[in-house]
């Protein structure tokens, strides 16, 4: 019991002695998101994404189950990696400049429902929803 308890502090240690890995905070715009390396933006996604596909409640409404559904269906169906949607926002950003100032989970979140769309809609109409559209372009309105 000594060594597993060993091991698992050893292993906490080691996770957390890596600076930009290890990073945690806000990343509130595209100077945020690039200032961190790939293995940071690996990490930073698989938060949002784990975030949004493994957090549910009770008496949700059946919107938000349908969207959790639809993208955690499309991500096993497309297969796809987080340097796939760390390529993804950084092409959003240099496309849209004018999304520069919109936190990176915001991007991750407009690619994700343009990329997994029928996906989601499948949820949706299994819940009795209308379907949603696309929404490629930017985010920022102004």
């Amino acid at each position: 019991m000594k060594n597993l308890v060993e091991m698992v502090l050893a292993s906490i240690c080691l996770a957390t002695s890596f600076g930009p890995i290890a990073e945690a905070g806000f990343k509130n715009d595209y100077a945020a998101w690039k200032s961190m390396d790939p293995y940071a933006r690996y990490n930073y996604i698989q938060g949002v994404v784990d975030q949004v596909t493994n957090s549910f409640s009770i008496g949700e409404q059946a919107w938000v189950t349908a969207l959790r559904d639809g993208t955690v269906a499309c991500g096993l169906a497309l297969h796809i990696k987080a340097d796939m949607l760390e390529g993804a926002i950084t092409k959003h950003y240099e496309q849209f400049p004018r999304d520069w100032g919109v936190p990176p989970a915001a991007v991750l979140n407009v690619v994700m429902r343009d990329v997994c769309i029928g996906y989601i809609n499948t949820e949706r109409q299994k819940a009795g929803l209308d379907p949603w559209t696309s929404v490629s372009g930017p985010i920022s309105r102004n």
